[in-house]
C-alpha cells in the first residue's frame, strides 16, 4: 500500500464523499448506463500542481475504480496560472464518480502549499535552510504530510515529522520546543541535558523562553561547547528580542539608525515591523550573530522562526540577515478558498460536452 493513498474501505468511499455524487452512482446502476467520461481539473488561483497523492489513490482504488488513465497536464511542481487544465481522469462514470470529493482533497491543499513554498524559496535563495514546521498548524495528519511533500518539491530543505519526511526519503527533523526548556531553571542546564541524551549529536536550543536570547545563547555555547551548532529564537510578537532597540522608548528612527550605522543595512525603513520592533526581526538576528560572535561562537548558526510568510523571508534576505536557516509554516493556505480544486466532465464517449460557461476547459 502506498502512502496516505487511501481514505476508507472501499465498500465505504460513499461515507466520505459528498451524497449528489454515491446518488449520482446509484441512478447510473439503476438504469444500466455508464459511458466513458474524461474529467478535467483546474484551480482558481496561480498553482503548482502535485500528482502524487492523486495518483496514489487511483492506484489505491483501481478495483473499484476499473481502467482509468490519468494524464498530468504539467510537470509537478510547475507553476501554472489560475484555471489553466492541471490534470485528466478517463474511465467509466460509474467508477470515477464517486471519488471526485476524495480526488480534489489531495490535491487543491498540497499544489497551493506548493505554490507558497516555492514563493518562500524564491525569496530565500540557498545556503539558507528552509524548515517545513507546518504540522501543528494543517487541518489533520493527512494534510501535514500532504503539505510536507508540497513544501520539499517548491524547494524546502527538510520538514518536521517522519511522516512528511518519509514523502521524500528522509526522517523528521527538530531539536527542541519551549516546552522542554520549561523544565529547567536555566536555558544552559535544558541545552546540557539535552546534550547529554543525544551524546552522539550536535544540538540546536532553543533561546527565547527566558527572554534573554543574547544571554541564554551564549551561556549555552559555554555549557555545550562545540556540540552546539546552532541556535534558535521564536520570539513571540509581544515583546522585544533581548538586545534589539527598545522602538516604544527610542522610536523607530533609532532602530532604524542602528541598523545602518552598526550592521550596515541601508533602507530598513521599508521592512517596518520585519527589520525592527517586537518579535522575531532582522535586527534581532543581527544583535544575537553580534553576540556570538563576541563570545567566539562564530561557527554556530542562527535558525528564526515565527511567521516567516514570503514577504517577511524576502525582507530578511534583502536586508542580508545573518541567519542559517528559516523554520516556517506559513507556505500553508492563508484562505482556505484558494484550495478549491474543482473537476468537470469535458467529455461523455468522447464528445467533447461542458456545462455553459466552462467551455474555456475544453481548449487545451
Amino acid at each position: 500500500m502506498t502512502l496516505h493513498a487511501k481514505v476508507a474501505d472501499v465498500a465505504n468511499i460513499g461515507n466520505f464523499t459528498d451524497k449528489y455524487f454515491t446518488r449520482v452512482r446509484q441512478a447510473l446502476e439503476f438504469h444500466k448506463m455508464n459511458p466513458m467520461v474524461t474529467y478535467r481539473c483546474f484551480m482558481r488561483v496561480d498553482t503548482r500542481p502535485i500528482y502524487r497523492f492523486v495518483e496514489e489513490y487511483l492506484q489505491a482504488n483501481v478495483f473499484e475504480i476499473g481502467d482509468y488513465k490519468f494524464t498530468p497536464l504539467a510537470r509537478e511542481g510547475e507553476f501554472v496560472h489560475a484555471k489553466e487544465p492541471l490534470f485528466e481522469i478517463t474511465g467509466r462514470f460509474q467508477g470515477l464518480v464517486q471519488h471526485e470529493t476524495t480526488i480534489l482533497q489531495r490535491f487543491g491543499w498540497a499544489s497551493l502549499s506548493c505554490y507558497n513554498a516555492a514563493r518562500i524559496r524564491a525569496a530565500a535563495p540557498r545556503p539558507i535552510v528552509l524548515i517545513d514546521m507546518a504540522a501543528r498548524h494543517a487541518p489533520g495528519t493527512d494534510a501535514a504530510t500532504w503539505a510536507s511533500y508540497a513544501a520539499h518539491v517548491g524547494g524546502f530543505d527538510v520538514c518536521s515529522t517522519d511522516s512528511g519526511g518519509a514523502t521524500f526519503g528522509d526522517a523528521g527533523k527538530g531539536t527542541m520546543p519551549h516546552a522542554w526548556v520549561g523544565l529547567f531553571p536555566t536555558t544552559a542546564e535544558a541545552a546540557v541535558a539535552y546534550a547529554q541524551a543525544f551524546p552522539n549529536e550536535k544540538i540546536s536550543v532553543l533561546v527565547d523562553y527566558y527572554a534573554q536570547e543574547l544571554d541564554d545563547a551564549v551561556a549555552c555555547y559555554k555549557a555545550v561547547g562545540d556540540r552546539l551548532a546552532g541556535v534558535r529564537i521564536d520570539t513571540h510578537g509581544g515583546r522585544f528580542c533581548q538586545g534589539v532597540t527598545n522602538t516604544d522608548a527610542e522610536g523607530e528612527f533609532a532602530a532604524i539608525t542602528r541598523l545602518r550605522d552598526d550592521f550596515g543595512v541601508d533602507f530598513a525603513g521599508q521592512h517596518g515591523s520585519y527589520a525592527y520592533g517586537r518579535g522575531v526581526t532582522i535586527e534581532a538576528a543581527y544583535v544575537l550573530r553580534q553576540a556570538l560572535d563576541r563570545a567566539g561562537a562564530k561557527r554556530v548558526g542562527i535558525t528564526v522562526s515565527s511567521g516567516f510568510s514570503p514577504e517577511k523571508v524576502a525582507a530578511f534576505t534583502s536586508c542580508r540577515a545573518p541567519v542559517t536557516s528559516i523554520g516556517t509554516g506559513s507556505f500553508l493556505p492563508v484562505d482556505m478558498r484558494d484550495t478549491y480544486a474543482t473537476m468537470d466532465i469535458v467529455a461523455y464517449d468522447n464528445k467533447p460536452k461542458i456545462k455553459v460557461g466552462r467551455e474555456w476547459l475544453l481548449k487545451k
